[in-house]
């Protein structure tokens, strides 16, 4: 925006956002040490259809965030800090449009300078609430933020979340594989894994394995099941499983694989949830809450 049209507007100041082609982007995700990996997929991974079919209709309106980290070969290199999707978008964008004879989308970028810390938790605060993320994720990516030298209070900022969830993400980090592995397919509620971490370590799996076993793994059914088992007590079996005829339960099978989503690695990970507790769903991403809610109504 020139200096008149901010006046006409009544803006004050002026950001110049530099239109370039996404392929001149760079999108780093093959270094974890780098303080701009986000460890979310390779290009094109999860870019919906309705977003691709946008992007070639009307561009990239919303700018991304940038750094320049150098040179290589004589022409600056330009590390994506926010904005991997509608880069990738674009790029997925201009492979069809060139197909086509159609005008090629070019993404504009605004340029930032900062720190390892600063950028990091740049692309944390505006990245971390745009997709469906699983709880341990979000851990991870805090835990990487504090070892930056972020403080708690930073990441509280950052993540928008409350000092008990900093507790809590530092706990579900302090997990066995087993336990984590669960929370990351849905087949344990992030409540019922913070609980778990109260048990020994050399003792989770089992425990696991005895809550999957009764049903009670989410909802007040698997908190207290992981309660018990810190105290060395036995889960106690879940009776909602009986709830659903196995009509219904084929029926939900059906309709979770026609949904295709994502973020359920499996369909029986989604169908541990329901059979766990039907009123505490709030662990899945919202399709596939949606799914089921509709499915055994």
């Amino acid at each position: 925006m020139g200096q008149n049209a901010s006046k006409a507007v009544g803006a004050q100041g002026r950001i110049d956002a530099h239109m370039m082609d996404p392929d001149a982007l760079t999108i780093v995700q093959d270094d974890p040490k780098h303080p701009l990996y986000d460890g979310l997929g390779k290009d094109g991974q999860g870019i919906p259809e309705d977003m691709i079919l946008n992007v070639m209709e009307y561009g990239i309106i919303q700018p991304i965030t940038a750094r320049k980290a150098g040179e290589k070969n004589g022409k600056p290199i330009i590390e994506v800090i926010a904005g991997r999707d509608r880069v990738r978008a674009a790029r997925l964008a201009n492979a069809r449009l060139k197909k086509t004879g159609g005008v090629q989308v070019r993404v504009p970028v605004i340029l930032k300078r900062g720190d390892d810390k600063k950028l990091f938790g740049m692309m944390l605060s505006e990245n971390i609430h745009r997709k469906e993320l699983s709880p341990l994720y979000k851990a991870t990516q805090m835990q990487r933020y504090l070892d930056f030298g972020a403080t708690d209070q930073e990441a509280m900022r950052d993540l928008r979340i409350s000092s008990g969830t900093v507790r809590n993400y530092k706990a579900l980090l302090e997990l066995s594989t087993p336990v984590k592995k669960a929370v990351d397919n849905f087949q344990i509620s992030t409540e019922a894994a913070i609980e778990l971490a109260k048990v020994p370590h050399a003792d989770q799996p089992k425990a696991l394995e005895e809550m999957v076993k009764s049903g009670a793994t989410h909802g007040m059914k698997g908190k207290e099941a992981a309660q018990n088992a810190g105290k060395g007590k036995p889960a106690k079996p879940n009776t909602t499983a009986r709830m659903l005829s196995r009509k219904k339960l084929e029926l939900l099978q059906k309709a979770l694989k026609a949904k295709d989503n994502a973020t359920c690695t499996t369909v029986s990970n989604v169908l541990a949830v329901v059979l766990g507790n039907l009123g505490k769903l709030k662990d899945l991403p919202e399709v596939v809450q949606q799914t089921i809610k509709e499915t055994i109504s």
